[in-house]
């Protein structure tokens, strides 16, 4: 014959109704609601079939309840891996990702497992990331061809160029935009702004824009980007006379 062991009321019924309401754990919850069937008169038999669980598994929750309430019935995992990073882990964690430029979530998640034991959600190893100061964003491309010293080029190009011009000029912006060869939607983790060298080479329906600061916006769809495409289209702008008035000028 089984023990008949008697239900403590550690807490009033309405309390008992408010950690149900709340609970999110669902292991927690089916043990609260349990509770609540003994609290309605219920006898264990009876409680334990509307719970659909065995009688042992009722008597467990039962001892649990009376002894610690609400706490005991919170399943604890003793012995198995640790709940998150120690400082020192964190620090080791750290000093790895500065190892590579950009990282993706799920890779620093494999990793932190690996090496840890730890396993985060998405959600809070984003939290630990930027409080090592790291950013999440898309890359910035740059073409591999791309000098170090693109900036003084550019600059002393047109210093050139404006030095030796012959009449008026049209200054303004060149741009253009086509199909990638790669996607560029992935979001990174870096400490640095986030950038990634990349063949830009452009393919088919290209389209070229020159935005002068001042007359009109001038565009053309080119079927690549060759020397010949854009001497092509710096023609058109000429012709376009994107300033606004009878003189010649050069794009």
């Amino acid at each position: 014959m089984r023990e008949k062991i008697l239900l403590k009321k550690h807490i009033p019924i309405e309390e008992l109704k408010r950690l149900i309401r709340k609970e999110k754990d669902k292991r927690v919850l089916e043990r609260l609601l349990f509770i609540h069937q003994l609290y309605l008169e219920d006898n264990q038999p009876q409680a334990c079939k509307r719970m659909c669980i065995n009688r042992g598994t009722g008597c467990t929750y039962l001892k649990k309840w009376n002894k610690d309430g609400y706490k005991g019935l919170t399943p604890n995992f003793g012995g198995g891996r640790p709940s998150k990073l120690t400082d020192k882990q964190k620090e080791e964690l750290k000093g790895i990702l500065k190892t590579k430029e950009n990282w993706m979530t799920n890779e620093i998640l494999d990793l932190i497992k690996k090496k840890f034991g730890v396993s985060y959600s998405s959600r809070q190893v984003s939290r630990i990331l930027r409080d090592f100061g790291m950013h999440y964003s898309k890359p910035y491309p740059e073409d591999y061809r791309k000098p170090e010293n693109a900036k003084e080029i550019l600059k002393e190009r047109l210093t050139d160029a404006l030095k030796n011009k012959k009449g008026q000029c049209v200054i303004g912006f060149f741009d253009e935009a086509s199909p990638q060869t790669t996607d560029n939607k992935q979001r990174f983790w870096s400490f640095e702004k986030s950038k990634i060298v990349k063949n830009t080479t452009k393919y088919k329906a290209n389209t070229f824009g020159f935005y002068p600061i001042r007359g009109k916006i001038v565009m053309h769809f080119k079927k690549n980007s060759k020397k010949e495409s854009v001497c092509e289209f710096l023609k058109q702008i000429r012709e376009k006379k994107p300033v606004g008035n009878d003189h010649h000028h050069s794009g």
